[in-house]
């Protein structure tokens, strides 16, 4: 029991490093393939904290079963068991949605991204900042 304490207190410290990390990416790179990349990873991220928190650790020391319970629980002592072993849906569901609407944005981010490569040649931020004094120039 308390070994699974110590992978959930690991996983989630894990994953606010991560969201730091991808953070300093977003907010620090020049390059905007780098800055696409860093808020895929931030997202992604996301997603699996959120699916740590739907997470429940089993008060018993077998490992969390599915929310499905083919036959009909006898009596109330049976649920209660069934609820303290099952990893509860709904985040789970709301992440799968969030995959998807991830995937949309990032294949969009990925067309404008060659997009911008194709005007200005390069993916660099600052070069759009010189291009902009150039044509306020003439």
């Amino acid at each position: 029991m308390d070994m699974l304490i110590v992978a959930f207190t690991t996983t989630a410290i894990a994953l606010i490093v991560n969201i730091v990390i991808a953070t300093y990416g977003i907010f620090t790179d020049r390059s905007l393939l780098k800055k696409v990349i860093s808020l895929l990873i931030f997202s992604d991220t996301l997603s699996v904290f959120a699916i740590l928190i739907g997470f429940r650790i089993p008060k018993v020391v077998s490992s969390p079963s599915p929310p499905i319970h083919l036959d009909i629980p006898g009596t109330v002592k049976d649920i209660e068991e069934f609820l303290t072993r099952t990893v509860d849906p709904i985040p789970q569901a709301f992440i799968i949605t969030a995959i998807v609407i991830n995937l949309a944005i990032f294949s969009f981010l990925a067309g404008l991204l060659l997009q911008y490569y194709k005007h200005f040649g390069s993916l660099d931020v600052h070069v759009l900042e010189e291009e902009e004094v150039v044509d306020e120039v003439y």
